[in-house]
């Protein structure tokens, strides 16, 4: 299932989730869309991941969302448990509403205890740019995260509120 698609259905519409043997039980909240067996949170082997996590949001200008991926703000994961990740294995992110001048910046960006991941360091400098879309994915290794390498920044540069929509998924050893 290709990003944009597992974005629209995980996060596009009301619906239900549970934990089933194989990975999530997906109950739609829209007559319309699919309902079944979503096999993403199958196992921490490679091509594998066990934790989902998805996250609408909006950024004023000139802030910043901070995403714990050892969940220590409050942050849980598609079957409402506490995120904890050991690696990062996919990242999604989309602004909701592109248009010009709008703008996310994605990485460690010298926040303490910054998730480094693919960037070449955590220092202000280290982040990506997005515009409108943005995916990184790792299934076989993944990136690692830690005690002390767990935030993952969203900034917005610009002056007026971005609203944006992320996918992480990854897993817990």
């Amino acid at each position: 299932m290709s990003a944009y698609v597992m974005s629209r259905r995980l996060g596009g519409f009301g619906g239900s989730y549970g934990v089933a043997a194989g990975g999530v039980r997906f109950t739609s909240g829209d007559s319309t869309q699919p309902t079944g067996l979503l096999e993403i949170l199958d196992g921490v082997a490679a091509g594998q991941c066990d934790q989902a996590f998805v996250k609408a949001f909006s950024i004023a200008g000139g802030g910043s969302l901070a995403i714990d991926l050892k969940g220590g703000g409050g942050e849980l994961d598609l079957a409402n448990r506490p995120l904890a990740l050991a690696k990062l294995r996919w990242l999604f992110l989309e602004i909701t509403g592109p248009a010009a001048g709008k703008e996310l910046r994605v990485g460690p960006q010298g926040a303490a205890n910054a998730f480094q991941g693919w960037w070449p360091g955590v220092t202000a400098a280290d982040k990506t740019p997005v515009r409108y879309q943005f995916e990184q994915a790792d299934p076989q290794d993944g990136w690692a995260v830690g005690a002390s390498t767990k935030i993952l920044t969203i900034s917005n540069p610009g002056g007026a509120a971005v609203a944006g929509f992320l996918c992480l998924a990854g897993t817990t050893s």
